[in-house]
């Protein structure tokens, strides 16, 4: 219901809502269970979950958290990487679900936004990506972390992280030398 739009003019324009009709009521529901559950690790479990429809649920998912003021977007984001990689077990199936979900949840939200929210998330990255190579054995598709490499290396605070780096390059060699990936996905990497 949060993710329709009732009227036919409303899926032309983008950000218009109005208030009282059940698509702000849904979205408010959703803002509120996450906001409500958030410190049960629902976000954790929600994004190593198997979606029915991942890129309509995530996009809905950022568009409802994108102005609220007290979980938003990249709140959820930073509490989901703090939930993960205070986790001992992810299996090769909740990971393979996480990477694939997280990389449609980071097309979703604003990347340019630049000042402290980031700074809180790219360490949480940082520790969630050294943790990767421990998960994962070749021959398997990096598709979804290379997204994720992308989507990261176009924050403005990227550079302040330095450490991210490394755990870039081993990924980025364990791709080329075992898995499968896009040419157009590594070059972006290294244009980036």
């Amino acid at each position: 219901v949060a993710a329709s739009h009732p009227y036919p003019w409303q899926a032309e324009i983008s950000g218009v809502i109005i208030p009282g009709n059940c698509v702000s009521v849904a979205r408010q529901f959703l803002r509120c269970s996450i906001h409500q559950l958030a410190p049960n690790s629902v976000l954790p479990q929600l994004f190593l979950s198997e979606l029915d429809e991942p890129q309509e649920f995530l996009r809905t998912l950022a568009s409802a958290l994108a102005d609220f003021s007290e979980l938003t977007s990249h709140m959820a984001l930073q509490l989901l990487l703090e939930g993960i990689n205070d986790m001992e077990n992810i299996t090769n199936g909740q990971l393979t679900s996480l990477l694939h979900n997280l990389a449609i949840y980071l097309d979703c939200i604003p990347l340019e936004m630049s000042g402290p929210t980031w700074n809180a998330i790219l360490p949480q990255f940082e520790m969630f990506f050294r943790r990767i190579p421990g998960l994962i054995s070749p021959p398997c598709d990096l598709i979804s972390i290379l997204k994720i490499m992308i989507a990261i290396m176009k924050v403005p605070g990227i550079t302040v992280v330095k450490g991210i780096l490394e755990p870039f390059s081993k990924l980025v060699s364990m791709t080329v030398q075992h898995c499968k990936f896009k040419l157009q996905q590594l070059l972006d990497i290294c244009g980036l």
